[in-house]
């Protein structure tokens, strides 16, 4: 009881442990109550992420196994599954095996990462032999513990049809929640000597919990690695802070030693401005984006925690900003709190649907848990229901799975973007009723006008030429120009922003054959822009197809 008691109190987050070992423990007491023999079989599997005790629990199972009077010695004999059990000699497999459980004889048998007999083939000949020296008589007395990802031992488990039989019991540690990481991180301070006082109490744990919120959607978040990491962080502030005033209380801990991130209301400002100054006409696009910004900011004052990240829909043709909108967004919700990573990224609709079963949910999975916490965008994402997709089972399974992933509350802070055309769009979401009330935002990037485009070309212009800009305003010039782009844009597939940077790199290359054969220190006098280069640029653009 003592055991099972100091177990409850120092693992955190695993309940499907505890109710093993008190039924165990109940078990074991009916048995010698009445005299009866205990024969029930306790190898375990203990599936779950890195960093959430299976290590710990495995040392902790030998003890109590050990006082219910199960095992002899109760120690624990860590494996590595490979190099523990493998050789270059298959004849020697069942050696080493039997050697290994030799060690382990009286106590617990702990492999790590177990699935990676499932790998290959010298794993799976080294699980035969595992299996078949479970069953053996002289290791009656051995408790055999195998561990590592949950759907990875899942598919160890199908490699060897005993498997299942000879190790019944799954013991599932989940990753931890923000309260089971604030747990464990007051368990460590208080083991280490440092102290919350009473009136920091409310305000470090609000900082500690804005922490573990970004953490735990972080791609290599450790679960208790990253607590430990933390805690050495905070402390070596709480250091630095005290050599530096003299602070009498040497172990007491403050809020300004978590540097938790939070919203910063002039920087947010900052962003906003910049992001009215950078982008060119789209008015309706900033009402739409400045609409979700001050939802965003509302609910975070008005709301116990953060709101759900925006889902939206990005409608316009190629290069009316989409994307770059995207990136800029993320840095303002991430700047507000409503994100926790300013991370943005872009895929395509026909890079989710994959080629063979669960090829396309992998995808979908990878693209969810590399945008976690910032932004993703999928750019024409209706490319995935092309054609009588319904009979198409990889893009009927990217497409559920994606309907999958916004509903978990894991990806509550990741900011979902389809993007593309708006009919096909509109058409896409009208066969996908699931996935339309999920984007009930649209956004709108129509195409730039004629002065519009001039501007951002003169903008990109002054970006790469500032000592030999030409203003685009000179006479003669802004007329040509106006000319120019007003004929491409009647064309299909106006490119918008993307036609400006093909137009700059026409005149450019107008200027570079009127100056290459000069000579060199002539080549750096004549290499301003003149409205020549602009003319010839303006030809050779016209007798070239449009961007698609």
């Amino acid at each position: 009881q003592r055991l099972l008691a100091d177990l409850s109190q120092k693992l955190v987050g695993t309940e499907t442990l505890h109710e093993f070992l008190r039924k165990m423990a109940l078990q074991v007491k009916h048995a010698h109550e009445h005299g009866e023999l205990f024969n029930e079989l306790l190898h375990c599997r203990f599936v779950g992420p890195p960093g959430t005790g299976k290590t710990t629990a495995a040392r902790k199972l030998g003890e109590l196994f050990k006082a219910m009077g199960l095992l002899s010695r109760g120690h624990v004999h860590e494996v590595d599954p490979i190099t523990g059990f493998g050789s270059q000699f298959v004849s020697e497999y069942a050696q080493r095996v039997k050697a290994q459980f030799q060690q382990a004889r009286g106590g617990v048998l702990f492999v790590d990462e177990a699935y990676q007999l499932a790998e290959q083939e010298q794993g799976r000949l080294i699980l035969h032999q595992i299996v078949q020296t479970l069953t053996s008589q002289g290791f009656n007395d051995t408790v055999v513990i195998l561990a590592g990802y949950r759907d990875k031992m899942n598919d160890l488990m199908v490699v060897n049809s005993g498997l299942g039989r000879r190790i019944p019991h799954e013991i599932v540690f989940p990753p931890f929640s923000v309260e089971d990481l604030l747990k464990l991180l007051w368990q460590v301070l208080n083991v280490r000597g440092y102290v919350v006082h009473g009136a920091d109490r409310k305000p470090v744990t609000a900082a500690l919990r804005s922490r573990f919120e970004a953490l735990i959607v972080a791609p290599d978040f450790g679960n208790a690695a990253s607590v430990i990491s933390l805690v050495n962080e905070v402390i070596g502030r709480q250091n630095q802070r005290v050599q530096a005033t003299g602070a009498a209380d040497a172990r007491r801990i403050l809020p300004e030693d978590i540097s938790a991130e939070t919203a910063n209301a002039s920087n947010v400002g900052e962003l906003l401005g910049r992001f009215e100054q950078d982008f060119i006409g789209l008015a309706d696009m900033k009402r739409r984006i400045q609409a979700v910004v001050d939802d965003v900011r509302v609910a975070m004052v008005l709301g116990c925690s953060k709101p759900r990240a925006p889902r939206l829909l990005f409608l316009g043709n190629p290069g009316t900003g989409k994307t770059t909108v995207a990136r800029e967004l993320g840095r303002i919700l991430k700047a507000l709190g409503c994100t926790v990573s300013d991370r943005c990224v872009e895929t395509r609709g026909t890079e989710l649907k994959g080629s063979f079963v669960g090829h396309s949910k992998d995808r979908v999975l990878k693209a969810f848990q590399d945008a976690r916490g910032g932004v993703l965008i999928v750019d024409e994402a209706y490319s995935l229901a092309s054609g009588s997709w319904q009979s198409d089972s990889f893009a009927v399974e990217a497409i559920d799975t994606l309907v999958g992933q916004l509903l978990l509350p894991a990806n509550e802070q990741t900011v979902v973007i389809l993007a593309g055309y708006p009919e096909p769009m509109a058409r896409f979401l009208e066969s996908n009723p699931g996935l339309a009330s999920r984007f009930p935002d649209e956004v709108s990037f129509p195409d730039y006008t004629a002065e519009e485009c001039l501007e951002i070309l003169q903008r990109q212009l002054d970006r790469t030429e500032r000592d030999n800009g030409l203003p685009l305003t000179a006479d003669g010039v802004k007329s040509r120009l106006l000319g120019a782009i007003e004929d491409f844009r009647s064309r299909p597939a106006f490119g918008n922003a993307r036609e400006m940077e093909n137009l700059l790199a026409r005149i450019r290359q107008a200027r570079n054959h009127r100056v290459a054969n000069l000579p060199q220190e002539q080549i750096r006098v004549q290499a301003g822009l003149v409205p020549a280069d602009v003319f010839g640029g303006i030809e050779s653009w016209r007798k070239r197809p449009s961007t698609t």
